[in-house]
């Protein structure tokens, strides 16, 4: 559709190829991590299995009801540096070739910190970065930083995971002889 048109051309002007199909996603809200899975998988992405370093290193900041496997689930109240040393890590992560940071506003945090908060932790990375923003159409004024990074942002996890399923299968193309 036009939409995907442009969701994928969102990602691909300003993101890196990715590597892979492994996909680590990061949220503060566990059911729209379940549903992101899901979307990566049935997108024929894969749900990275993170290395027990990567895991051991979540689980020394996050709370202990955290969910430190793949979908990292830090929990409703999941402050904006949070969001940033998780990101740090899950992109170091070998076993990951592409981060989706998910953010479903609660009462507490504002969504143009978390935004600048994934903009520093995902600075200078050589793989792509998605955000999903729930509850907004793409990139509002308030999450500026996003825009400025480069970062793409969706409104839904799925399109995010159809965006990068086509930048997967365009980073194929790309290997070919």
């Amino acid at each position: 559709t036009i939409e995907e048109l442009f969701d994928l051309a969102l990602l691909l002007a300003n993101q890196p190829v990715p590597a892979g199909d492994r996909v680590a996603i990061l949220t503060n809200a566990g059911g729209p991590g379940i549903m992101a899975s899901d979307a990566c998988e049935s997108h024929g992405l894969q749900v990275a299995r993170l290395s027990p370093q990567t895991e051991a290193a979540l689980a020394r900041f996050l709370p202990a009801e955290a969910s430190v496997r793949n979908p990292v689930d830090m929990l409703a109240d999941a402050q904006p540096g949070l969001y940033e040393r998780a990101l740090e890590l899950l992109l170091a992560d070998a076993g990951v070739d592409a981060v989706l940071a998910l953010f479903v506003p609660p009462v507490v945090t504002e969504a143009s910190d978390v935004a600048a908060a994934i903009c520093r932790g995902a600075a200078g990375s050589p793989k792509p970065v998605l955000t999903c923003f729930m509850g907004v159409h793409g990139v509002p004024e308030a999450l500026s930083s996003l825009r400025s990074g480069k970062f793409p942002s969706y409104s839904f996890p799925e399109s995010a995971a159809r965006a990068l399923s086509g930048a997967v299968r365009y980073g194929r193309w790309l290997a070919r002889p």
